[in-house]
């Protein structure tokens, strides 16, 4: 058996021979125990070495010694085979061989699940739990599909610490199938709880075509002997909540992240609570609660029969006795800095909403749980903005064909473009410091690299230092390599301190600008260049401190305003200060900070 795949947390090595013989162990007992009905995988096998070492490290661990290898053999033996025999009796071999088959461990309290997120979610400041909806005619109806992925997508584009926290009983159309669907398109960790009743819906067959199963079996997974311990668990093997749709189980979720005073987001499609007269419950209870807090906040009766219904009504947290009238307005009232501030409701009718419902999320949780001031591009109306045009000098480079690399920052992360797809194909990577985002220009002939308010000076030093690598007099760009390119950026950013460094293409050059006639280099897109003046921008000035996820999601920060700018379909945040030296009026008169209209974003306060 090959040594268990490390997915996140304290990491120790754990070799074969050390693998092997924890396997050894564990098929001595699975004969003993489990009289040899039931076969545990080896991947289950490996992945629950792989958290046992974990929290031998959490402990304090530092190498597996052979005493600490018995023990972990033991305790992995007895929960993988510890339970096969009493189910097998009670007539239960199907459920066992599910827990087997999708690599299911029991945990006796939700309590447990903290330290074990912790492990699987790494550094991940985000862990949203999702809740909604269950049944494929329900989400059907609810165009489910179609307006969450999207929403999800955004998120994860604007979210890079991000994780999942979902149930596995991921059938098609589910909010479980999408929770997958997001996690595993995003490559961001899940980590999967359940109730023992609902382990029989673990049906891989009806999974949609987009999980990869393979991703999902190896995912960590637990489950509870009750639904009220599983509701438990999801709020605390996290720290917010995604609620859209759903039943009253929904509701029951809500309560417990309530309890552990994390933040919500409701969404709300606008068909309103769907209530279900037979089963006394609202099928879309999201919109059912964004009512009863709107109702709440406004003073105005609340629907009070999800807890007054005769059978499977609902308690409210800390409820004891019977409900009386009038005890879910006393809730809401004792938990009122609660609704008006860690609940933010977020409208998504239809797929077109998407971005904007993300943008209103992504606010939330950053507000909530990072304490930043974040916008985007929705929460703005350039319409009201001032009309500008650029009047910097900005010195081009075409980038020409040469191997390069792949779209990923030195961390790793994705490079996206302006609308926020992930950028493709081979290229150069550098750092903008001026807007702290990594820059990818492609390495085939189509792009530029702009560089941003260059005087003459500069740019014959720029030219000189081309012509030095290139060995060709006067430069000349296309014999740049990618070690060239390397030593150029270099010099330019840290030698000249020319920070402000963008990529582009050479459509938009030729499309946006022109050759300065001082200085001209007879190479096309090469050299100093200016903008057309008759490209009008539009331009609002943000102040405070913060982030603003444009086009392109990646945020930009700002710690002394902002200047927010539109150019065409494009949005962009540019620090004031290079602002107001690279921009003028439209009749070309010098801009001053009161030519340019503050705004509040939408939701920043």
């Amino acid at each position: 058996m090959a040594p268990p795949r490390i997915q996140g947390g304290p990491k120790i090595p754990v070799s074969t021979k050390i693998a092997d013989t924890i396997e050894s162990q564990v098929r001595q007992a699975e004969t003993a125990q489990g009289g040899g009905a039931i076969a545990v995988p080896g991947t289950v096998i490996a992945d629950t070495i792989r958290r046992e070492v974990d929290e031998f490290a959490l402990r304090g661990g530092k190498r597996l010694k052979a005493d600490d290898v018995r023990k972990l053999a033991a305790a992995v033996a007895d929960k993988l085979v510890g339970r096969l025999d009493q189910l097998a009796s009670a007539g239960e071999a199907k459920v066992a061989q599910t827990i087997m088959k999708y690599n299911l461990l029991q945990l006796s309290s939700p309590d447990e699940v903290a330290a074990l997120a912790k492990s699987a979610f790494g550094d991940a400041q985000y862990a949203i739990a999702t809740a909604g909806y269950s049944d494929p005619k329900l989400s059907e109806a609810a165009n489910y599909t179609a307006r969450m992925t999207p929403y999800f997508d955004n998120i994860g584009k604007m979210l890079r610490e991000l994780a999942y926290s979902s149930s596995p009983t991921a059938t098609g159309g589910s909010i479980d199938a999408l929770t997958t669907v997001a996690a595993q398109s995003q490559n961001k960790p899940i980590l999967y709880q359940t109730a023992a009743g609902y382990l029989p819906y673990i049906v891989i067959d009806s999974f949609p075509e987009a999980v990869d199963r393979q991703k999902f079996i190896e995912a960590p997974k637990f489950f509870y002997a009750t639904g009220d311990a599983y509701s438990k668990g999801m709020a605390i093997g996290s720290n917010n909540l995604n609620w859209s749709g759903g039943g009253d189980v929904a509701v029951k979720d809500f309560f417990n992240q309530l309890v552990e005073g994390h933040p919500v987001v409701v969404v709300r499609d606008g068909r309103g609570p769907e209530w279900n007269d037979k089963k006394m419950r609202p099928d879309n209870s999201s919109d059912w609660m964004a009512e009863q807090i709107g109702s709440f906040l406004a003073g105005k009766p609340l629907d009070e029969r999800l807890f007054t219904k005769e059978k499977g009504a609902l308690s409210l947290p800390g409820q004891t006795g019977a409900y009386q009238p009038g005890d879910f307005l006393k809730f809401m009232e004792a938990n009122r800095s609660f609704f008006e501030k860690k609940v933010r409701i977020v409208d998504l009718p239809t797929p077109d909403h998407a971005r904007g419902a993300a943008d209103d999320t992504v606010q939330h949780l950053k507000r909530e749980i990072a304490g930043v001031r974040f916008f985007g591009q929705s929460h703005v109306n350039l319409d009201l903005g001032a009309q500008v045009v650029s009047n910097a000098q900005k010195f081009i480079i075409p980038v020409p064909a040469f191997q390069g690399r792949a779209p990923v920052d030195n961390t790793g992360k994705q490079i996206v473009d302006y609308q926020g797809k992930p950028r493709t194909g081979e290229g150069f990577v550098w750092y903008n410091a001026i807007d702290k985002a990594a820059q990818f220009v492609p390495t085939d002939g189509t792009g530029v690299i702009i560089m941003n308010e260059i005087t003459e000076e500069i740019g014959k030093k720029i030219q000189a230092k081309i012509a030095e690598l290139t060995g060709v007099p006067g430069g000349d760009p296309s014999k740049l390599k990618a070690p060239d390119l390397e030593k150029l950026m270099n010099y330019v950013i840290n030698d000249l301190g020319q920070k402000d460094c963008y990529d582009s293409s050479n459509t938009f050059i030729d499309s946006k600008m022109h050759a300065m006639e001082t200085s001209k280099t007879g190479v096309p897109r090469f050299g100093l260049h200016r903008r057309d003046d008759r490209d009008i921008c539009q331009v609002v000035f943000v102040r405070g401190t913060g982030e603003f996820a444009g086009p392109a999601f990646t945020p930009q920060q700002f710690d002394d305003g902002a200047i927010i700018l539109r150019q065409g379909e494009k949005m962009r945040l540019i620090q004031p200060d290079v602002f107001f030296r690279t921009y003028s009026q439209v009749n070309g008169e010098p801009l001053t900070r009161t030519d340019v209209p503050d705004q509040t974003p939408r939701g920043l306060a």
